[in-house]
């Protein structure tokens, strides 16, 4: 579930060009950025409900109802979930255990 202020990874930037009618900037794939909100809202194309993030790094126009428009939260993904899971595996790596165990910085003086 993602929360306001936090840092989420953009994992498809890729838009069919019918979006440049409701926004004019957008995430790209790879980019971090910071959610600034969250809610449900109705797919611009079909209307579907769907979870939407707004970002602190792209503010777009209000459309003619209002309301800035969203990006769906299934294009991102949590950067902390991400981070962990990357730490997580280099941690348990047994090179990364032949490293950590050889460097002279951590071991005790003989």
């Amino acid at each position: 579930m993602f929360t306001v202020g936090q840092r989420v990874r953009c994992v498809n930037g890729s838009f069919s060009y019918n979006v440049l009618d409701w926004a004019r900037r957008f995430p790209a794939t790879g980019d971090i950025y910071t959610v600034r909100a969250v809610a449900q809202q109705p797919h611009y194309l079909d209307r579907s409900a769907g979870l939407a993030l707004w970002l602190e790094e792209i503010v777009n126009p209000p459309l003619s109802n209002g309301i800035e428009p969203s990006f769906s939260a299934w294009r991102f993904r949590e950067l902390e979930e991400a981070t962990a899971e990357a730490n997580s595996n280099r941690q348990h790596h047994p090179a990364y255990d032949a490293i950590a165990s050889n460097n002279p910085l951590t071991d005790s003086p003989r």
